[in-house]
């Protein structure tokens, strides 16, 4: 039980993400674990069920994993105003960090560097590349899981708006400021 509980924690590095990812899709490419039905029942060749029964004890393990990994990340599924307190704490978090590594002389690691744009700036990217595609395959295997998928896509289109927003703000400013030079 030791080694289970040690082996879900380290699973939430990120580090180990792809890794993860790509083992828990090989696993379901391999059960021939279908994309989700209008039902929400999973089709496995033989036919439908409402979850994937894991082979042994290294499936059920990868399954556990992945499961924590989705908890770990689980602000990404909650309500938009919890879900803004998470990324900033999150980015709290890292600072705090950053400011150790910078006080032991250490290069600062990635995203740390309050000088820096924080983890707040590309929340659109880390839905893409990291949360999305693990919601998805959770949801793959335990269809129970896809309304936290789906929120976590309604988060990502409010962070997309967010972006194109001050994207649209920010070529507006410039084109104000390149007319002004052309006046001058």
């Amino acid at each position: 039980l030791r080694s289970l509980a040690i082996d879900l924690v380290l699973s939430t590095d990120m580090a180990d993400h792809k890794a993860l990812l790509t083992s828990f899709t090989n696993c379901l490419d391999e059960m021939n674990v279908d994309i989700l039905a209008p039902s929400g029942s999973v089709s496995m060749g033989t036919g439908t069920t409402s979850m994937i029964s894991p082979a042994g004890e290294g499936d059920s393990r990868l399954l556990l994993k992945m499961a924590m990994k989705c908890a770990d990340l689980g602000h990404v599924a909650a309500e938009w105003d919890s879900h803004l307190l998470w990324v900033d704490r999150l980015e709290a978090e890292f600072f705090a960090q950053g400011d150790q590594e910078q006080a032991l002389g250490m290069p600062i690691s990635f995203l740390m560097d309050r000088n820096k744009p924080g983890p707040s700036s590309d929340q659109v990217g880390f839905f893409d590349f990291c949360a999305l595609p693990l919601l998805g395959a959770l949801a793959r295997a335990v269809p129970g899981t896809k309304a936290m998928s789906e929120a976590a896509c309604a988060n990502r289109e409010r962070w997309k708006a967010l972006e194109e927003s001050a994207n649209s703000g920010v070529a507006g400013e410039q084109g104000e400021e390149e007319a002004e030079d052309q006046e001058d």
